[in-house]
Order: structure tokens, then C-alpha cells, then sequence
């Protein structure tokens, strides 16, 4: 065994029982393995009793790292959720961008290199992108509202 544990033993250890609990201990280098029969158990022996000690410590570790990690990812799976789908276009004749609810969009049609959108609500919208960029926008917007 080694005169001191490092944290360079500790991270090698961590890193491989992350992956593969059983090869942890070999991945540490705290221990040299024995060739007789009764070291070996003596070796086993002591990594029971570290694992023991660990446990308590690692167990709120891994429960304070779920928390944080899955309230990050579900916050921002909510906010997704709630946050209106819109795309955003370049309106003829205009400089300011217009942004659309692919949701409110009852048809659309080329008219020229330009695209005309009829909402929901009975505007007419001139766009500057042709239809086949606006089809693939409002697709890539319902792509990602289908994940949520």
C-alpha cells in the first residue's frame, strides 16, 4: 500500500467508479496486489471499510448533484415549455424583424423571391425570404416545440 493517500488516488478512483466500480481500486494505486491468499482478504478487508466510510459522505455528494443537475434541466425544460414559439423573418420593406407564431400562420405562398403569409387573424404579411427558407424556419420551430 502507499505511504499516503493523494487526491490524484482519490480522482483516479472517482473517474473509474464512475465507469466500472469493480476496477476503481486497481485504477487507485493505493494497493499493491498480494500474491497469498490472506493478504488478499486483508486488502479486500480495507476496501470494505474505506467504502463504508465513504458512503455517507459520497451518498450526499451524488444526492446534491442530482438536485442541482436535474432542477438546472427541468427549469429549463419549463421555461422552454412556457416561452412562445415564434420565428423571426425580414418583413418587405423593412428594416425592424418581424416575428411569427408558426402556430397563427394559416397558409403561405411564394409571390415572386418574396413569400406572402396569411395569419389567423386575417393580416397578410410580406416576407423577404422565399417560401422554401420560411416552410424550413417554421419546421426547425416545430421540431423543437415537438421535444418539449
Amino acid at each position: 500500500m502507499v505511504p499516503v493517500v493523494t487526491a490524484e488516488h482519490g480522482r483516479r478512483f472517482a473517474e473509474t467508479y464512475v465507469r466500472e466500480p469493480v476496477d476503481a481500486w486497481g485504477a487507485s494505486g493505493i494497493f499493491i496486489w498480494p500474491d497469498d491468499k490472506a493478504s488478499q482478504l486483508r486488502v479486500h478487508e480495507l476496501e470494505d471499510d474505506i467504502e463504508e466510510r465513504m458512503q455517507p459522505e459520497v451518498q450526499e455528494a451524488i444526492a446534491a448533484a442530482f438536485v442541482k443537475a436535474a432542477n438546472e434541466v427541468l427549469d429549463a425544460e419549463r421555461e422552454e415549455a412556457t416561452t412562445p414559439r415564434f420565428v423571426k423573418l425580414k418583413g418587405h420593406g423593412t428594416d425592424a424583424p418581424l416575428w411569427i407564431n408558426p402556430d397563427h400562420v394559416q397558409a403561405f405562398y411564394g409571390q415572386g423571391s418574396w413569400t406572402v403569409i396569411h395569419l389567423a387573424n386575417g393580416d397578410l404579411q410580406t416576407i423577404e425570404e422565399g417560401p422554401e427558407e420560411v416552410a424550413a424556419r417554421f419546421v426547425r420551430c416545430d421540431a423543437r416545440a415537438m421535444t418539449n
